[in-house]
């Protein structure tokens, strides 16, 4: 067996990507090649340290190995003729800042290589270790990592759940990372079926008398690494609005509910930059980060008011229905919001009516109190 290894460190994955594919994808990623040193779909990161590197050029035409379809240029193409069994990525960092467009990415990354090589040869790729500070959409980008694989055949990924340094940015222990990749490639790739391949990875989950009940693959002997009762488990009635959950494995189930949550519909693990959980499984293999939020979303949780108010425009005739801030936090209910929010969901349109001023234009500096606007209101274009 025999390894190639072909790695830029801290390279953002659309530098990985054929310039073929980015230019004919959709104008998400098209827009990369585009201004490139001020495009803020590039980690500010990676922008900011390849113009100080091509500074110390002294081609006014150099490219930087950061750049879209750079690397795979000048490390893949050539290599497309080989014969290999299959890919272990291991990247991430530089595109933790934009979640929705990694998960563009990642997907458009691994067709590409499969489409290079004219064969769906597995795709091994690592869930990257957490930090405590500089990753705040962290839990996001790893629920997105872990779930792109799930359309994409033959995708597997390692987990580094608890090999990660609390306040750097790179696993502890590399050795642990080759460990938990082998146990995929060992057990899908050479079929060695007696290897567990995986730490609990979530599949499904149902709500019962304000409890949740989840299930997990790869779940024997489920227990807690330390000893401790289950940490890092939140459960939400509404999108966004996460509480704190007791948990607790009952065979190879967990239950978990929350005081805070009367009426769970959503639950999450190990989503903070970075996670305390120490959910395992008899191997001591750690759960992977999840969130059931990405599902479909409905409105049944909502309920509207009697309240509706009319907007005339010409001849159209706009319906909004007030929504009651009933699951909220006392001081979001009272206070209202500090920033507008709307959002298009099942053809129906929320808004969220946030802001302050001083009434009666009386600034803060000079006495002046905040009023906020509270109101959340529902227009739905299927109702005619």
């Amino acid at each position: 067996m025999g390894l190639i290894l072909n790695a830029t460190g801290g390279s953002p994955a659309e530098a990985w990507i054929d310039r073929l594919t980015l230019e004919r994808h959709p104008p998400r990623l098209v827009d990369m090649f585009q201004n490139w040193n001020n495009n803020d779909y590039i980690n500010s990161w990676c922008r900011e340290r390849a113009t100080k590197n091509i500074e110390l050029s002294k081609n006014s035409l150099q490219r930087h190995p950061y750049h879209p379809a750079y690397l795979y240029e000048a490390g893949i193409s050539e290599i497309t003729k080989l014969n290999i069994t299959g890919v272990i990525w291991y990247q991430g960092e530089s595109n933790e800042h934009n979640v929705e467009l990694h998960e563009v990415i990642f997907p458009t990354l691994v067709k590409s290589w499969r489409k290079a090589w004219d064969r769906e040869f597995p795709f091994y790729f690592v869930q990257l270790s957490s930090t405590a500070t500089g990753r705040e959409t962290w839990g996001g980008t790893l629920e997105t990592v872990s779930a792109d694989y799930q359309p994409l055949s033959q995708n597997r990924h390692g987990c580094l759940f608890r090999s990660g340094r609390q306040y750097r940015r790179t696993s502890a222990s590399e050795k642990q990372i080759g460990e938990r990749l082998a146990r995929w490639a060992l057990n899908r790739t050479y079929e060695i079926t007696d290897i567990v391949p995986s730490g609990p990875l979530f599949r499904d989950l149902f709500f019962d008398g304000g409890e949740g009940w989840l299930f997990f693959e790869y779940a024997e002997g489920l227990h807690t690494s330390d000893g401790e009762p289950l940490r890092s488990f939140e459960l939400a009635e509404y999108p966004g609005l996460f509480y704190p959950a007791t948990a607790e494995v009952i065979g190879n189930v967990v239950r978990v509910s929350s005081k805070m949550v009367r009426n769970p519909k959503y639950v999450r693990y190990g989503w903070s930059s970075f996670s305390d959980g120490n959910l395992v499984n008899g191997e001591e293999l750690p759960a992977s980060t999840f969130s059931n939020e990405n599902l479909a979303v409905t409105f049944a949780e909502m309920i509207p008011s009697r309240t509706e108010h009319n907007n005339t425009n010409n001849d159209m005739k706009i319906t909004w229905t007030k929504l009651t801030t009933k699951g909220l936090n006392n001081n979001l209910a009272k206070g209202g919001l500090s920033a507008t929010y709307a959002a298009l969901i099942d053809n129906k349109l929320v808004v969220a009516g946030g802001g302050a001023n001083f009434p009666p234009g009386k600034p803060g500096f000079e006495g002046g109190s905040k009023a906020f606007y509270n109101e959340i209101m529902l227009y739905d274009s299927t109702k005619k």
